[in-house]
């Protein structure tokens, strides 16, 4: 993919014009990936608690146990890794899920992560954790398949850049419905919702910010891109004038259609 003498070098030398995408997956990933502050801090915590219960055949034995006494619908947690792009939003899921069989596994240990499950912050950012990851692998999951064109990838990008942009506003509000889980959670707690949120309303705020930044950074003429084909998408409805380009071999057969 070289721009000099690989595959982008020889191919620009002979036109141009032409545009070249890099994985659009792995560029959606990497944008995605950074946390900051206490939200990397949380994350972290859960891969200790992930990792002391699995490292050990017997805590293993016993989570189970107790999972199935307690009517889970689960009895595993889900290891992390870093090439495994979906498996974060999937770890968070799996805890918030077992919480309550973490809870009592925990503290029958001794372990002092079992009080990470009675600190309402902390389990805020956990749900806010959960809801954010289920989007970006939802976006992820879009961007595969035998049938996604580069169009469609950049639409999805386009679109999750439009949708950051309206979460941040909406926090600025004080607005957490676009966030089902921790919603649902503020709302199981609502004597001390204000606080609460005021909290990690900021916090929230400003991993999303740093998300439109470091995607923006990988994409950063998604928009345009998107902009510039909508004559291929919509080319019954989009004026000729959408085609900048007068040389274009096939615009006057694609006016006249």
């Amino acid at each position: 993919m070289g721009r000099n003498r690989g595959l982008r070098g020889l191919i620009q030398a002979v036109n141009p014009e032409i545009s070249v995408d890099h994985c659009i997956i792995h560029g959606y990933s990497l944008g995605s990936k950074s946390l900051p502050g206490n939200l990397k801090l949380v994350f972290e915590d859960v891969l200790k608690i992930v990792n002391f219960i699995k490292s050990m055949d017997v805590n293993l034995r016993i989570f189970r146990e107790l999972c199935k006494e307690m009517g889970e619908q689960y009895q595993v947690l889900l290891y992390h890794t870093d090439v495994r792009w979906l498996s974060r939003g999937k770890v968070v899921r799996r805890v918030i899920e077992l919480r309550m069989a973490l809870q009592e596994f925990l503290k029958q240990e001794e372990s002092p992560f079992a009080t990470k499950f009675t600190d309402m912050e902390w389990l805020a950012r956990l749900c806010y954790l959960a809801d954010i990851f289920a989007e970006l692998n939802s976006d992820n999951l879009q961007l595969q398949g035998q049938n996604t064109t580069v169009i469609d990838a950049h639409h999805t990008v386009t679109a999750f850049l439009g949708k950051l942009r309206l979460w941040i506003r909406r926090l600025e509000k004080g607005m957490i419905a676009q966030f089902p889980t921790l919603d649902q959670f503020v709302e199981k707690n609502s004597y001390d919702t204000g606080s609460l949120l005021q909290t990690i309303n900021k916090e929230m705020s400003d991993h999303l910010k740093g998300l439109e930044t470091s995607l923006q950074h990988y994409f950063p003429k998604s928009d345009l891109k998107t902009a510039s084909l909508q004559w291929i998408i919509h080319p019954f409805s989009v004026p000729d004038e959408a085609i900048h380009d007068d040389d274009f071999p096939a615009k006057e057969e694609w006016i006249t259609m």
